[in-house]
């Protein structure tokens, strides 16, 4: 595993909670009923999303996006494995706006 990794979110999906263009710090964590977790698509790993965990039970997570009009989520592709998931998003990264001297 790593110790911390940025993570940049892409799309509607997680709103209000997440937007998209921001970037997170994520790491290891236990993925529990709450948090907010980077995993691979079980139906298409290749692919990385960010959803939160609604359930876990004992073959994974099920998680859904914030946004459900927008979400592909477990709804979609069902359990996502425990191997599957990545890393908890932990903290939000802030924009320094740029100095007006």
């Amino acid at each position: 595993m790593f110790g911390i990794a940025q993570v940049t979110v892409i799309g509607p999906s997680m709103q209000p909670a997440l937007h998209h263009g921001e970037r997170w710090l994520m790491s290891a964590g236990a993925a529990r009923p709450g948090r907010i977790v980077l995993f691979r698509e079980p139906d298409r790993p290749e692919l990385h999303s960010v959803k939160r965990v609604v359930q876990v039970r004992t073959d994974g997570v099920w998680v859904e996006g914030d946004n459900a009009d927008v979400s592909r989520d477990s709804r979609q592709f069902g359990i996502v494995p425990f191997d599957h998931v990545v890393g908890v998003l932990r903290w939000r990264l802030r924009r320094v706006a740029a100095s007006t001297r």
